[in-house]
């Protein structure tokens, strides 16, 4: 890498200026294998520090410079309350750097802003015509980034900059399958506010055959299951069979939060999959104390129900040797041992 990268990278205005002013090139690329590929606007994109301001000299101290060394031209003044992320970039694009030049893996500096939650370094993208949706190698926009990484400011910067909210990534994933994987509820709020045929959107399925709410579940997101799920269309075959065993899932994993959330708004516990399992045979192989708990205060009468094996939650749990479920199940019926 350059002296350009690190002066950028360090957040060092006042360095970058005199560098460029020295015919420091402000589009060039380091080492494709060690350095990415990167260019000095990715590196202040990426390591950008937020809100730091350019160091005042010391009191008494004194930059030593040869005596050899040819006057340069004055600087065109960096205000001292400018943030080195901003600085920094509106020098480099004054100096030729393209604002959407890519690495090697096609990321633009906006993709690293969003990664990075780096609202302000965004912003001043942004505002030199930095191409909000440009997408990388993977089929990826800055706004899917900041779903998953960034703050509910940054990515309301972008939307209001009019990033594209339908755009998918090579994988058929949306920026709200990105928003529901990350349970950023707020993130969620502000694509309902901007986007548009939300149903369609919300229970679009990847090339994974996963929806923004199946996502939510694997991820035990149950406030994000809460939002989305009330949403889902009606009289729709197709998306209610993709969500049918959602309360299996979630009592498999151990999601007791989801599971409730699911049970509230109309999963049934005693709904059996193709093996003639309930929820709680689930919960009972996995060991999932609170989730088995939940249920068989809900159902009671389940405790003893054989899936199409002849196992009982119960013969599972000790086929599993999943001990704290057969605690649970011998406290709600100490016969069941019998």
């Amino acid at each position: 890498m350059t002296s350009l990268h690190y002066a950028s990278k360090y957040g060092h205005p006042k360095v970058v200026e005199l560098l460029l002013k020295r015919r420091a090139n402000a589009n060039v690329k380091a080492d494709e294998f060690r350095g990415f590929g990167y260019a000095p606007l990715h590196m202040v994109a990426k390591y950008g520090r937020l809100g730091r301001k350019p160091k005042s000299k010391r009191k008494g101290s004194q930059l030593l410079v040869p005596a050899t060394l040819p006057s340069l031209p004055e600087s065109d003044g960096i205000p001292d309350d400018i943030d080195s992320s901003t600085a920094i970039i509106n020098l480099l694009v004054k100096y030729g750097a393209d604002v959407d030049i890519t690495d090697t893996s096609e990321l633009t500096p906006l993709h690293h802003a969003a990664q990075k939650n780096n609202e302000m370094g965004a912003r001043a993208l942004i505002k030199n015509n930095a191409k909000i949706n440009k997408i990388d190698r993977n089929g990826v926009s800055p706004l899917m980034l900041a779903c998953i990484h960034g703050s509910a400011a940054l990515v309301h910067l972008l939307l209001s900059a009019g990033a594209d909210c339908t755009s998918m990534d090579n994988r058929g994933n949306t920026v709200y399958h990105a928003a529901a994987f990350s349970g950023k509820n707020d993130i969620l709020q502000l694509l309902f506010r901007f986007g548009e045929d939300l149903q369609g959107m919300l229970y679009r399925a990847n090339k994974d055959g996963k929806t923004p709410l199946l996502l939510a579940v694997d991820r035990n997101h149950s406030s994000t299951v809460a939002i989305i799920l009330p949403l889902m269309p009606k009289d729709r075959p197709d998306i209610d069979e993709i969500h049918k065993w959602m309360l299996h899932t979630a009592a498999s994993k151990g999601y007791c939060d989801v599971c409730k959330t699911l049970i509230e708004n109309g999963y049934d516990p005693r709904l059996r999959d193709d093996e003639m399992k309930l929820p709680l045979h689930h919960a009972a192989k996995e060991n999932s104390a609170d989730v088995l708990r939940y249920l068989l205060e809900l159902a009671p009468d389940t405790i003893d129900a054989s899936d199409q094996y002849g196992f009982t939650p119960f013969l599972q749990a000790v086929a599993m040797n999943a001990l704290d479920a057969v605690k649970v199940q011998c406290s709600f019926n100490p016969q069941i041992v019998i």
